[in-house]
């Protein structure tokens, strides 16, 4: 198999599997800030409080983002290539063993 023609049929799955990982992502962290925050804050907190203790963790936040940020997309193509090797070893012919 000519690898171009398999990265032309596999780039659009892992762009929709990337977009699938952020969406999901976005929840989790989501809930994780409120999780957070809301114990930090209290429930019935009004803005000017909230961008207080948004600025009292400022650097607590920009190393968690950071980390997040150069962490995703290896995490995200690891598992996009867990998956994509495992539907290679279950369709492959007996007499073709790659993994």
């Amino acid at each position: 198999m000519d690898p171009t023609n398999f990265s032309n049929l596999v780039e659009p799955v892992q762009v929709d599997a990337f977009e699938a990982y952020l969406a999901a992502e976005q929840i989790a962290g989501s809930r994780a800030l409120a999780d957070v925050f809301l114990p930090v804050i209290g429930e019935q907190a009004n803005a000017a409080q909230m961008v207080g203790i948004l600025g009292q963790y400022f650097y607590a936040l920009d190393r968690f983002f950071l980390g997040l940020t150069q962490g995703r997309r290896p995490r995200a193509g690891k598992v996009f290539e867990m998956l994509i090797r495992a539907r290679i070893y279950l369709t492959r012919p007996r007499y073709f063993c790659i993994i």
